[in-house]
């Protein structure tokens, strides 16, 4: 799982405790929120969560205005989309790596 969401730890929390046994996080999005999460909910299921900074908070808000404006077209990056229903259909894709999957979008 990937979170890039930037703040609110509910989105979060719920993608983290979705997790299957050994699964793993990246958390990029910034978020300043606080997460609770069990410490033996991790060390039982094998969790494995870490954070990732690949750019700046600037990088970030100038790609996105890019995409906005249209001058940055990243619709051949997205392979699969799926309903927030879906997820668990998303998340076999991606770790069965089925059908290529570049960009794997879940959204409501």
């Amino acid at each position: 799982m990937v979170d890039f969401m930037p703040a609110g730890a509910d989105v979060t929390l719920q993608s983290l405790f979705a997790l299957r046994d050994g699964g793993k996080a990246v958390l990029e999005g910034g978020n300043p929120s606080n997460l609770t999460i069990p410490y033996l909910r991790i060390m039982h299921r094998g969790l494995q969560i870490r954070g990732y900074l690949s750019f700046s908070k600037q990088d970030e808000t100038e790609l996105i205005e890019l995409v906005k404006m249209g001058r940055l077209d990243v619709g051949r990056l997205i392979t699969h989309r799926f309903s927030l229903e879906e997820a668990n259909e998303a998340m076999e894709i991606v770790e069965g790596r089925v059908g290529n999957p570049w960009w794997v979008i879940v959204s409501s």
